[in-house]
């Protein structure tokens, strides 16, 4: 028998049999006889072979009723290690080692960083009215205390706040040194640059507010100075502890998540890529 009969003979078989796949989990794979290329006709049957989706939210009372009313979810991964968000991702048709899931049915939620934490953290370098504008546009979650020895003190008015950042003046003073000998002669001089106010200056801001959407409000504190570098008033604010607080916000949010989820529920901190 020749190639060319040898080749029409294949042909013919395959096209008198039954060619379907034996997958009952995907009905709708057949192999076609050209090339035998397989394909997919699930977009053309009345219902798809099985549930999947991705479901996106940024409530973590919409996750938390999305995974529960369903209810079966395999396991739950909590990405906490970013700061702009903190985000959370459920997997229900996961599987396991045994009977391994496409991991293509998920509920997903994104915690973004709030906008008042986000400019707190954006305001580390001020000029004068930079400042003033920034206490301004957050007075509703900004209180401001006095400074004792590094510490926060007393606690000081909205009005005297701003009054105390708007009188800030800078001093310069020269000082001239000189030294002449027999054999030799130096001068030197120094520039002391100082900021001044008429009221005292607050030595803290303390900004509450929830550093995530969706968490609960805590109290941010940041340490104000004034830098001299140069002959104009410059605010440093720098948020006390900063590392601490946002691990804190992780651990909470990892605990938020527990608790928002079924008990029987598996809840991992850390990322899952299928």
């Amino acid at each position: 028998m020749s190639d060319v009969n040898n080749a029409q003979t294949v042909a013919r078989l395959a096209q008198s049999i039954n060619m379907n796949l034996k997958n009952s989990k995907a009905p709708s794979l057949i192999t076609i006889p050209e090339s035998y290329v397989l394909k997919n006709t699930e977009a053309n049957q009345e219902h798809r072979d099985r549930f999947r989706g991705t479901f996106k939210t940024k409530s973590l009372q919409a996750f938390s009723d999305y995974v529960t009313e369903r209810g079966s979810a395999d396991k739950c991964f909590v990405d906490n290690n970013h700061i702009n968000q903190m985000a959370c991702q459920a997997i229900f048709n996961l599987g396991n080692e045994t009977v391994a899931g496409h991991a293509d049915d998920t509920a997903n939620l994104v915690l973004n960083i709030t906008h008042e934490f986000a400019s707190l953290r954006s305001s580390q370098r001020l000029n004068q009215k930079g400042l003033i504008e920034f206490v301004q546009d957050y007075s509703y979650c900004l209180s401001f205390y006095e400074s004792v020895d590094g510490e926060v003190a007393d606690a000081m008015s909205m009005a005297a706040a701003i009054n105390a950042f708007r009188s800030v003046t800078i001093k310069t003073a020269r000082e001239m040194t000189s030294d002449v000998r027999d054999m030799s002669s130096t001068k030197s001089a120094l520039e002391h640059i100082e900021a001044d106010s008429a009221v005292k200056l607050p030595g803290f801001i303390v900004m509450h507010t929830p550093a995530y959407d969706d968490l609960p409000a805590i109290n941010i504190i940041a340490r104000l100075s004034v830098l001299t570098d140069d002959e104009n008033v410059r605010f440093g604010v720098r948020i006390v502890g900063e590392h601490k607080l946002l691990n804190e916000q992780a651990k909470q949010f990892v605990e938020m998540i527990k608790t928002a989820v079924p008990d029987d529920l598996p809840v991992y901190a850390g990322t899952f890529a299928p």
